[in-house]
């Protein structure tokens, strides 16, 4: 209650059910600007991720918990090449295929694939991955990356969440 408040009704000039009705109206305004403050943060845009790649930058809004699968798979492969390396016999290695398909509505990108295949690359610092990320209006983009590079975007985002 405001101080001019408190004063008038230290004097006798506000009725309890003036008092009560403005401390109600102080708790409807409280309410709502805490309704107010929690869709503001809801609303907030998703965290974007930017791959660079080459000469050219892409970013597009990801969930932090597709970034998290991203990052995981991109270590295993990451673990799969120091495999390969320590091994003394030549073996077929399992591809990494990351996919995810967003939520348009959302106004999330329709599907991004991050693929490797550890087979075709002798280390991981030689080892490129195809990333493909279609969006709902029909853009549709294709490149190949370092895996290094990519794995070090994906972190990079992550350290900002």
């Amino acid at each position: 209650m405001s101080a001019r408040l408190a004063q008038q009704q230290r004097l006798g000039q506000l009725s309890h059910g003036t008092i009560n009705r403005v401390r109600q109206q102080q708790r409807n305004c409280a309410a709502r600007t805490r309704t107010a403050v929690a869709a503001a943060a809801q609303a907030q845009p998703k965290a974007t991720l930017a791959f660079h790649i080459a000469d050219t930058t892409f970013s597009f809004p990801l969930r932090a918990e597709e970034a998290h699968k991203l990052s995981a798979a991109l270590t295993e492969v990451m673990k799969t090449f120091a495999e390969k390396q320590k091994a003394e016999r030549p073996k077929r290695y399992p591809s990494m295929e990351y996919t995810f398909k967003g939520d348009i509505g959302a106004r999330e990108v329709e599907q991004l694939e991050v693929i490797c295949n550890p087979n075709a690359y002798a280390t991981a610092f030689d080892a490129k991955a195809l990333i493909t990320l279609r969006t709902a209006d029909g853009l549709r983009l294709s490149t190949e990356g370092k895996l290094t590079a990519i794995k070090a975007d994906v972190e990079e985002f992550l350290g900002q969440l």
